[in-house]
């Protein structure tokens, strides 16, 4: 793991002076543009992590884990969260529950969970790439549970989002059904990659998919538009990103005298938590997935290897 880059090191690169880098990176106005420019491109080339979360490292760790969620009312997370919490407690470990309302992991909220001096970090939300880098660097051990990135410097164990949503395709194409929809939502890379399954799997009927779109955060506003719109284009097979969509969405369509439909959502959380709504479903099994990545990141953390971890675990349909 490389050593964490000082103000002096970036210094003797710009070949300028530490006061010169350290009012450059703050935005001082007695820097011109062009030094700031060229020292902050410089910085990020030699992945400097800013003293504000670098000297939170240098002071020592606890047995706090970080875990980042988005959402409190997912019952995704809620059972995700249940399991962990168990697994965590076997290995002596503590969570530090954080709550990511824009479905990512940004460099501000990875210093206000590093002041907690955590030991390590497990993300159910997306992480940008500054987030990766700063960890790399920072030697903050980063697990990234049920997302799939691009980002080949962050370990990452999920389920198969490509096949849950080919899989569900495979379900419409056997239904007999005539009009099949997509209802998308604002977290980008699980709902490309399913919807990408879904209509490459569709495509071999030669239908034509309706995709609409529900927020998270304004879901209920949205509720009357998107039932007109089911009902006017006569949808009657609805794959939805996530269980807690297809649970409003079957909701909606009940209370209307619209007919033999099918609803599809992602996850089976109902096998979990018997209080949510059984739906029809895709998935893999939360409790080995989660338990991989715990060891995976408690192995890191104890023998302070880096080398990074990929599984990507297998779905399955699971019905009402």
């Amino acid at each position: 793991m490389p050593t964490t880059v000082k103000l002096k090191d970036i210094a003797a690169a710009a070949q300028c002076s530490v006061n010169t880098v350290s009012r450059a990176l703050r935005n001082c106005a007695d820097i011109g543009d062009k030094t700031k420019e060229r020292i902050k491109l410089l910085a990020e080339q030699m992945g400097y992590i800013p003293d504000n979360i670098a000297g939170y490292l240098r002071n020592g760790k606890t047995n706090l884990i970080g875990v980042v969620v988005s959402s409190t009312t997912n019952p995704y997370f809620t059972i995700s969260l249940n399991i962990l919490l168990k697994q965590l407690r076997d290995y002596e470990f503590l969570p530090l529950i954080t709550v990511s309302r824009s479905d990512l992991l940004d460099i501000d909220l990875l210093a206000d969970i590093v002041r907690s001096r955590i030991c390590g970090i497990i993300s159910f939300s997306d992480v940008s790439d500054e987030v990766i880098n700063y960890c790399t660097y920072g030697n903050i051990p980063l697990l990234l549970v049920g997302v799939k990135k691009e980002n080949e410097n962050v370990s990452t164990v999920c389920a198969d989002d490509y096949m849950s949503g080919y899989l569900v395709g495979k379900e419409f194409v056997k239904s007999g059904a005539k009009r099949p929809c997509y209802i998308n939502t604002n977290i980008s890379i699980g709902n490309t990659t399913r919807r990408n399954g879904f209509l490459d799997a569709i495509s071999q009927s030669g239908a034509t998919c309706d995709e609409y779109y529900c927020s998270y955060a304004d879901r209920i506003d949205e509720e009357a538009e998107l039932r007109e719109k089911l009902l006017e284009n006569k949808n009657d097979f609805i794959f939805c990103y996530n269980d807690e969509i297809a649970s409003v969405i079957s909701e909606l369509l009940e209370k209307t005298d619209y007919a033999d439909y099918t609803v599809f959502g992602v996850d089976g959380v109902w096998r979990y938590l018997p209080i949510c709504r059984r739906i029809n479903s895709v998935g893999g099994n939360f409790e080995n997935i989660i338990k991989c990545g715990i060891d995976v990141l408690i192995n890191e953390m104890r023998s302070g290897e880096t080398a990074v971890f990929t599984k990507v675990f297998p779905v399955e349909i699971i019905r009402a």
